[in-house]
């Protein structure tokens, strides 16, 4: 009896090394795939946010932003202002906190509509594998100016930069804006808008 319960153990013995080895491989690949989702999701994170600022949803993209954001400089304040109608002259010399509230009031100044068509243009998956994307010139006919974007992964700073370019149509006129927005990537994949800088 201990010889055929032998013999079982040991016919048996391969096909249970066998299954706890397709057990192990399967570990690994899940582990593998956790790893690279994790590893991507500011992807997932950053078209979040694009489609929150999209739809105007402020509440989903107050999620993406560092609040109270301090800005050197004033610089979003001087986009709140200028697109608002305000006096830039009434900005102070010191930082003044962008706050949740402000977040809402000037929602539409700090992401103008030039804004959200050039994020709509921009390829999550190409800015993914090659750290970088520019979108092609979107004609504003009325303003006689071009719009563009460029997106760029800083991978020393775990950083995304997001420029929205604008330049005169005539040649000419020599003035140009640009608006950078620096959002941050912590280790779990989500992002946090940081600070705008504004040069022109």
């Amino acid at each position: 009896m201990k010889i055929l319960s032998t013999l079982v153990i040991i016919t048996c013995l391969p096909f249970i090394t066998l299954a706890q080895l397709k057990e192990v491989n399967a570990n690994d690949s899940l582990t593998a795939e956790l790893t690279q989702k994790d590893t991507s999701y500011w992807v997932y994170n950053l078209r979040e946010f694009r489609d929150a600022i999209y739809q105007q949803n402020k509440a989903k993209a107050k999620l993406f932003a560092d609040f109270p954001i301090m800005n050197e400089n004033n610089e979003i304040w001087y986009l709140a202002y200028r697109f608002s109608g305000k006096l830039i002259e009434k900005l102070p010399k010191d930082i003044k906190p962008f706050t949740e509230q402000d977040f809402d009031k000037y929602f539409e100044e700090i992401f103008t509509p030039y804004f959200v068509k050039c994020f709509l243009k921009i390829k999550t998956d190409e800015l993914y594998k090659k750290g970088s994307f520019t979108t092609v010139d979107l004609l504003d006919s009325v303003n006689s100016r071009c719009y563009y974007m460029s997106a760029t992964v800083i991978s020393q700073t775990n950083t995304i930069e997001l420029m929205l370019n604008s330049k005169p149509k005539n040649p000419d006129d020599d003035f140009e804006l640009s608006v950078g927005y620096f959002i941050d990537i912590n280790k779990q994949g989500h992002l946090k808008l940081k600070k705008v800088r504004v040069a022109g």
